[in-house]
């Protein structure tokens, strides 16, 4: 004790109100609904490659359906391999745009899931130098569908079918 202060009384009513918001940002966590355990993260039930369609030369729509926990949203990505012409495209969903845009608002409505099947669908543009074309053949695609919800991920799962481009 200096000049009459007794500095641990001192230290302890400083740390007091620190405590006492620790404390209760700890109790708000536990019970937010996005950190609560009953609600569970979010997870894809299934996902399927459904059909193919060429667009163009080098351009396919791959498209399918997804089931996923209600309120969350879905990414796909994937492949698309025509074994007869060589021809192999990629694509995603949503695809990249501008964050804000009037098309990133429509993106993040069409992929937040709704609890029940629904369908996807990406453009797949052909890869290499020089990009094969697709014919009217097999398509065998590939894709990669993910969740995520409260800015976090949550659930992955993958699937590939063979598909006659329409």
């Amino acid at each position: 004790m200096r000049s009459g202060v007794d500095t641990d009384s001192v230290m302890r009513l400083r740390l007091k109100p620190v405590l006492v918001s620790v404390a209760a940002g700890v109790a708000a966590l536990a019970i937010s609904p996005a950190w609560s355990a009953s609600s569970g993260p979010a997870s894809i039930d299934s996902v399927h490659v459904g059909a193919a369609k060429r667009l163009a030369p080098l351009r396919v729509s791959v498209s399918g359906q997804i089931t996923c926990s209600k309120g969350a949203h879905y990414h796909v990505y994937g492949w698309a391999l025509e074994r007869s012409t060589g021809a192999l495209a990629k694509g995603k969903t949503p695809p990249k745009v501008k964050r804000g845009s009037a098309a990133d608002r429509r993106f993040k409505q069409v992929t937040r899931c709704s609890g029940a099947a629904q369908g996807w669908s990406f453009t797949a543009v052909s890869t290499g130098k020089p990009p094969h074309r697709f014919g009217a053949g097999q398509v065998d695609a590939c894709i990669t569908a993910y969740v995520n919800e409260h800015h976090r991920y949550d659930d992955l799962k993958q699937a590939c079918g063979t598909v006659t481009l329409g």
